[in-house]
């Protein structure tokens, strides 16, 4: 954990596009979130460790990652073009500790160790299956010690619940003033995502072996939560 006070929304103010500003609106928990899976870093603000970011984008959260922990060594995975061009300009003034790969994680392993996995708002664009599948990879990339924290979107455990989510995401996010185009582009896409509960992502983690699994945050739809590679 950083030592040092975590401002998440100063963080992103330093880096955001406009189109970072109108995605932001779109996540009512956005600080919260976002402070929950910098302080699950297992690391001090001037250690020096390696991190892979899966579904990386066009490099906003790794961009966060460095305002705290500005020594880390970075490897970003996206299997989209745009964004791991939108990712090298961000970044532009971190290259030598950034590494940029276009892949598809699900389907193409890391060939690295890492210290540290992240995955922001990208797993459930993946199957249920390709979900548990990343889990044992993970695991068999990462350190022994090392961890995975994952910050994502995750079903109710009921129809009701899952309605009850999106009716209040659809107030909240209108309250904070998000466009209405937004918003119905993201409530058109719902059924395009493929959302697990957050006890099926525990136990994905836990079958390959992950220990000290544990939720960080939760509000409504939204977690964070990981775990950790024995050390042994």
């Amino acid at each position: 954990m950083p030592d040092l006070p975590i401002d998440i929304e100063a963080a992103f103010e330093a880096t955001a596009t406009d189109e970072d500003r109108a995605r932001r609106l779109l996540i009512p928990c956005f600080a919260e979130f976002y402070a929950a899976l910098i302080r699950a870093i297992p690391f001090e603000t001037e250690d020096e460790f390696s991190l892979v970011e899966l579904g990386s984008g066009s490099g906003l959260l790794a961009a966060l990652v460095l305002h705290f922990f500005p020594r880390a060594k970075l490897t970003l995975i996206d299997r989209d073009d745009a964004a791991i061009e939108a990712a090298r300009l961000r970044l532009a003034g971190h290259a030598e500790q950034t590494s940029l790969l276009h892949l598809d994680y699900a389907r193409e392993d890391p060939t690295e160790r890492y210290d540290l996995a992240l995955s922001a708002l990208s797993l459930h664009h993946n199957s249920n299956l390709d979900k548990r599948a990343l889990m044992r990879t993970i695991y068999a990339t990462l350190v022994q010690g090392g961890s995975f924290i994952i910050a994502d979107r995750v079903s109710g455990t009921t129809v009701d619940i899952e309605d009850h989510y999106w009716q209040v995401w659809e107030e909240e996010v209108r309250a904070l003033g998000a466009a209405e185009e937004d918003i119905r582009r993201s409530l058109e896409h719902r059924g395009d995502d493929i959302l697990a509960t957050l006890e099926t992502h525990l136990t994905a983690m836990d079958a390959p072996g992950f220990r000290n699994i544990d939720i960080y945050y939760k509000s409504m739809m939204f977690a964070v939560f990981g775990g950790q590679r024995p050390q042994y």
